[in-house]
């Protein structure tokens, strides 16, 4: 039974409760009698994995061999049992450095070929770019070389989306396919189409050695790279010592757009990277300063990994390794966000923990903020260098490497360097990050993750009880904390709160502590609720009676009468025109309220007036647009009445006086009124009539 607990209130946060080593759970060599080394390693889309390097042998695992080192491709199972293998080449030298999974499942290879016969179309000098393309059972699809007179070698290939490939690599050549070389290496950028043409190239650097290794599409439709850099002239500038990581960010047409030298007055070799999930840059490699922009080495070479910004700003840095060399030569991001990052170790001390002679494969895990998690060594007495790791297919981790020792981790061998395929995982599984870490085919199981109600944090009205839970209460032991505080008697799962603080909780459980994360609870004042009676309570002789709300930033309100809500009546300001009780409801923008007192509003006029008065007073039509009649009939007066048009704000904007008549028809036209509620009020003697009018648009 797992026992990784995490307790979390605003969110589910993967948290590593103790460190963990990995357990070796299968290995797998591949190869001949002869050297056979792995230079990459991938899971692909059928589950199980394809393994890529060099081999000069033809026998045992191999078949095929042209002659010299040949491109050695490797299938196999998700257990790690070879379904296929391809040696391709000629009869000379030929490397495979990098490959990818192509965006239709198939699978497309890069490296570089000195050879110009067998399956090499052909060779412009002393290596070219060889890029192969495979379906998924090996048969080559197409194949291309580029390159000029000189060496010119490929590290690494990208599908793009939308269609073609991008790589890069480092050329010495100045003629045929290359142009713009500044002296010895450069690093040399060629953009492919979808059937392995040349769409545009680019050479880069200085007149001393310059070597890309990954180059990666980004998210604008630009691409980035890492690489090593010996220059200070030309293209590069900054280097702060023997070498540097030479970053370079290029648009849709490979020019430059920025480029940065990072590392130290030592030795810094840039050699992979990857994109983090916030669009930012993970640069790695090794390094053997301790200065400029390295710090915390432990010795000899460290693994280096470097966080910049999209303008290639480092937002942090870090080295790992003991007192000998560590080389890196491979990053991978994983779902949580973290990094597995790969290469060689000879140390037994600072972050290794075991060697077991010689170099060893050593895997690191980090997280996104390059904290170490847990690290790994693989091998034997003789040596062995990884080259990738990667999440596994059906869970756990895998580590592709080459190997020439038979003891230890390695059971066995064909003799020589083998390639050599490592699966493994944790003992317990890392809760909420995603990953089988046991390789039992379930995620995050086992984990309990105790979540808190509410779940964010949160805003309250004043006197509003809020009611953190812990969930599930499964612990033993609870205390409560406000601002960092222990609340006296506050020990139960559930804890109510009427105040302002940040509460966080800390458990027990089987003699462990665990602690939350933070909610905070905000508690807002609710706003004072007054009607102001901006005249007279009484409707006789003026009809109304203007009443205001108090006011406040953010305040809306709503009218009542009689305890019933008065449709469309939200403005601070209300015109009453009919008897009754009227109160307002004030709200703020957090949502919180009070309602006020009500006031009364009454008449002294006589009922009988009124009411015979209103039955014969009219407004059509209604609603209009700004152009109305107003219509009085069976006037039982003998006085002039007064006619005025006012807004909802009790402001007068039209007024007449009219010489009494049994019957009255006043014609009001003005268009350019704002659409909104008005009022028509008519007084006389001994009656005051008022009717409301709506002007639209």
């Amino acid at each position: 039974m797992k026992n990784t607990l995490f307790l979390v209130i605003t969110a589910l946060l993967p948290f590593v409760l103790k460190a963990q080593i990995p357990n070796l759970i299968w290995e797998q060599n591949y190869g001949g009698t002869q050297n056979d080394r792995l230079y990459d390693g991938m899971a692909t889309q059928d589950g199980g994995y394809l393994l890529s390097g060099s081999s000069i042998s033809n026998d045992v695992d191999v078949s095929g061999n042209h002659g010299g080192d040949d491109y050695w491709i490797v299938k196999t199972d998700a257990a790690g049992n070879l379904e296929w293998q391809k040696s391709l080449g000629g009869s000379i030298d030929d490397v495979a450095l990098g490959m990818n999974n192509d965006i239709d499942g198939n699978y497309i290879i890069s490296g570089y070929a000195t050879s110009g016969d067998g399956d090499v179309s052909g060779n412009y000098g002393l290596g070219d770019f060889w890029i192969v393309k495979l379906d998924t059972f090996g048969n080559i699809m197409f194949q291309n070389h580029f390159g000029g007179a000189k060496v010119d070698h490929s590290h690494h290939i990208e599908p793009i989306p939308g269609g073609g490939y991008i790589t890069a690599g480092n050329s010495r050549s100045n003629t045929i396919d290359v142009t713009g070389n500044y002296g010895n290496y450069d690093y040399w950028v060629v953009r492919l189409d979808t059937a392995g043409n040349i769409v545009w190239q680019k050479n880069m650097g200085g007149t001393a050695s310059d070597i890309a290794y990954p180059i990666l599409p980004t998210a604008d439709g630009k691409f980035i790279m890492n690489g090593y850099t010996q220059s200070n002239n030309n293209d590069v500038s900054g280097n702060h010592g023997i070498g540097d990581y030479w970053a370079v960010k290029l648009n849709g047409s490979g020019n430059i757009i920025w480029k940065k030298c990072l590392g130290g007055t030592g030795d810094d070799v840039g050699k992979d990277m990857a994109i983090a999930d916030d669009g930012n840059y993970v640069f790695a490699g090794y390094t053997n300063s301790n200065d400029g922009d390295v710090s915390g080495n432990h010795g000899a070479s460290d693994f280096w990994i470097i966080k910049t910004d999209t303008a290639g700003n480092i937002l942090w840095q870090k080295t790992y390794g003991g007192t000998n060399n560590e080389l890196l030569y491979s990053l991978k991001k994983t779902t949580d966000g973290g990094f597995l990052a790969a290469g060689s170790s000879q140390s037994i001390d600072g972050d290794v923990t075991t060697n077991y002679g010689s170099a060893d494969a050593w895997v690191i895990k980090i997280d996104a903020d390059g904290n170490l998690e847990w690290q790994k060594t693989f091998g034997g007495s003789d040596a062995e260098e990884a080259r990738s790791a990667f999440l596994a297919s059906d869970g756990g981790f895998m580590l592709a490497a080459f190997t020439e020792s038979i003891d230890f981790d390695v059971t066995s061998t064909n003799g020589a360097y083998d390639f050599w395929l490592t699966k493994f995982a944790l003992d317990e599984e890392i809760c909420d990050n995603g990953i089988d870490d046991d390789a039992n085919n379930l995620i995050d199981d086992g984990c309990v993750t105790l979540s808190v109600t509410p779940g964010n944090d949160t805003i309250v009205c004043k006197g509003t009880i809020v009611s953190l839970c812990a969930n599930p209460a499964i612990f033993t032991t609870y205390q409560w904390y406000k601002n960092g505080v222990i609340i006296s008697g506050a020990t139960s799962s559930c804890y109510n709160t009427t105040k302002t603080g940040a509460y966080s909780l800390q458990a027990i459980l089987s003699s462990t502590t665990y602690f939350s994360d933070t909610v905070n609870v905000t508690v807002v004042n609710k706003p004072n609720a007054t009607v102001t009676v901006l005249s007279d309570l009484d409707l006789c002789p003026t009809g109304t009676a203007p009443l205001r709300a108090n006011n406040g930033t953010g305040f809306s309100w709503q009218w009542y009468k009689d305890g019933s809500l008065i449709s469309g009546a939200t403005s601070r300001n209300y015109i009453s025109t009919t008897t009754g009780n009227y109160k307002v409801k004030v709200s703020n923008s957090t949502g919180c309220f009070k309602i006020s007192p009500e006031v009364t509003v009454f008449t002294t006029c006589r009922e009988s007036d009124m009411t015979a008065s209103e039955n014969n007073f009219s407004i059509t039509p209604n609603p209009n647009i700004g152009a109305f009649i107003i219509s009085l009939n069976n006037i039982q007066t003998k006085e002039d009445i007064t006619i005025q048009i006012m807004d909802i704000t009790g402001k007068v904007i039209f007024e007449t006086i009219e010489k009494a008549s049994q019957n009255i028809n006043l014609h009001f036209n003005n268009k350019d009124l704002p659409a909104g509620n008005y009022f028509v009020r008519a007084v006389s003697e001994n009656a005051v009539m008022v009717r409301k009018v709506i002007v639209g648009n």
